[in-house]
């Protein structure tokens, strides 16, 4: 549904966020009032974004007759994910929110993970770091709809090294990392939850739960949330002392 919008934004309505995310071959941009979404793009064909972000972005806007002058805040996935995505993601955003001079929050990708579990309790996020390897984090929810706190940082390793390493009983996985150890996870008394893996939307929820908080940091000290090196940094050669 358009939702088309005065230049000028009255004190009583609520804020206008753009939201992008291109962590993986699953992309998207998400234009929200708050938390109700005016129009929402999501693809999974394995997009380079470098081409299509832009595009995407202007689509959504043009769809809901909105402006960019009209947005109040811009929110980007940081990763961790594709280096090649995430690099034009946050440049993209980075941009925009010099341009129109408003608040760009940063949101990892475990976290919008994390946030999008509908339940309580332990919940660890996989996501798919190939190479037989996963970017995973644990957390912990006190009540369906409430903010996760972290538990345990980011980190990218062997699945099944991950799963032995938890103390903690009954956790609840989500995140495309799962599919592969469906049985392992299993056999160690957890289970998996269905994921929404466009994770647009709800960077919008946690955007604004920080840009509610205040104190954030200016758009062009945004950077990437790299957990492992770039192949091109793990390959390059080292350099010769003297």
């Amino acid at each position: 549904q358009a939702d088309i919008l005065p230049h000028i934004r009255p004190p009583d309505l609520a804020p206008l966020i753009l939201s992008t995310d291109t962590s993986s071959r699953r992309g998207g941009v998400c234009l929200a009032r708050a938390k109700q979404v005016v129009c929402e793009l999501n693809v999974d064909v394995g997009l380079t974004f470098s081409e299509k972000l832009l595009e995407m972005i202007d689509f959504v806007l043009r769809l809901s007759g909105v402006e960019l002058e009209h947005l109040d805040a811009l929110a980007v996935t940081t990763g961790p994910g594709s280096f090649t995505g995430l690099r034009v993601g946050i440049s993209t955003m980075k941009a925009l929110a010099m341009r129109l001079r408003c608040p760009l929050i940063g949101v990892t990708a475990l976290d919008c993970l994390a946030e999008s579990a509908a339940t309580s309790g332990w919940i660890a996020t996989f996501m798919d770091a190939r190479r037989h390897q996963v970017f995973a984090a644990l957390y912990e929810k006190m009540a369906p709809g409430a903010p996760p706190r972290l538990v345990r940082e980011g980190q990218v390793g062997a699945p099944d090294e991950w799963i032995r390493s938890l103390d903690q009983k009954q956790v609840k996985f989500l995140g495309d990392g799962t599919l592969p150890y469906r049985d392992l996870i299993a056999s160690k008394g957890h289970t998996i939850l269905e994921s929404d893996l466009f994770l647009a939307r709800v960077a919008i929820v946690v955007a604004l739960r920080r840009l509610s908080a205040g104190n954030l940091p200016p758009a062009d000290l945004l950077d990437a949330y790299y957990i492992r090196p770039s192949d091109a940094e793990i390959h390059r050669p080292a350099r010769k002392s003297g």
